[in-house]
């Protein structure tokens, strides 16, 4: 497992998370660039600012974390009854990862869904949690998140969808973002 990740280049991508560097962005960028295709469509939006939490507008990331992890706030990286429902019913039900769980794949190992992944993926996300606060772990996680159309992070989708800043949002902004995640494309107002 240890050769597989560190072959795979996610060593790296894991000890500079575990050390902190939360956005897996470098820096202020400014404006996000968005590219249209012939007919005037959004085709994607490119952002590499990374916000603080305290930049976007509370009731965002509580639509996140009401609709991708209510739990959040009291599990340890790996929320077990979540986890137990999404074997239990085969994923129907909803998936079991949690906001933790969501970074590392996204930052650190792969897309493969396989149960040697999945384990690592456990793993890494219990001690992640033991190295950053639930603050940045979640300022990470909307800084690295796909909302769709080419679009990461929460600069990039609020201005996408709203041509605001994240802190601009509104409540109702927020909910349609947070629904998003699920399924970016398919739920997307766009499509």
């Amino acid at each position: 497992f240890y050769q597989a990740m560190k072959t795979g280049g996610a060593e790296t991508r894991w000890r500079k998370l575990a050390d902190g560097d939360k956005s897996g962005k470098e820096g202020h960028a400014g404006e996000p660039t968005i590219i249209y295709d012939v007919r005037g469509r959004v085709v994607a939006t490119l952002s590499s600012e990374a916000v603080k939490l305290k930049d976007v507008a509370p009731a965002v990331w509580q639509a996140v974390i009401a609709s991708e992890d209510h739990r959040f706030f009291k599990h340890p990286g790996v929320d077990l009854k979540g986890l137990m429902r999404a074997v239990g019913s085969l994923g129907r039900a909803g998936g079991g990862s949690t906001i933790t769980q969501q970074l590392v794949k996204n930052l650190v190992l792969s897309q493969d869904r396989t149960v040697s992944r999945k384990l690592a993926e456990i793993l890494l996300s219990l001690r992640v949690e033991q190295k950053l606060s639930k603050e940045e772990l979640l300022e990470a996680y909307l800084n690295n998140v796909y909302w769709g159309h080419g679009v990461y992070g929460i600069a990039g989708a609020a201005a996408a969808y709203y041509g605001k800043t994240p802190s601009q949002l509104d409540v109702g902004e927020a909910a349609l973002l947070a629904a998003l995640l699920p399924a970016p494309e398919a739920l997307s107002p766009y499509a």
